[in-house]
């Protein structure tokens, strides 16, 4: 639970922490393991792994012609609040004034 509540905090939405959970759990996987793993419907499961896709959280290949997604490190998650933490550093003297 703690895991799901601090996700939330730093901006995941409900359906995106069990979606990128799943996805870690789970390894190189397709959306329809990640969606049954998640409890989601597969269409909903799709549009979450891409939007995580462009946040850099998730990523795909295909083998065989069939799209495969694997989260990222969870590393990965301290790298992007540092890039969102340094991004707000470089606005900060415009926002002050």
């Amino acid at each position: 639970m703690q895991i799901e509540k601090t996700l939330e905090k730093i901006g995941f939405s409900q359906n995106e922490i069990k979606v990128y959970l799943a996805s870690l759990v789970l390894g190189s996987s397709k959306v329809n393991e990640i969606a049954k793993k998640a409890s989601l419907f597969r269409t909903t499961t799709y549009e979450i792994l891409k939007d995580l896709v462009v946040k850099g959280l998730v990523s795909y290949i295909f083998k065989s012609g069939v799209k495969y997604f694997e989260a990222a490190d969870p590393t990965k998650l301290v790298h992007i609040l540092e890039e969102k933490k340094n991004k707000l550093k470089e606005i900060l003297p415009e926002l002050k004034s």
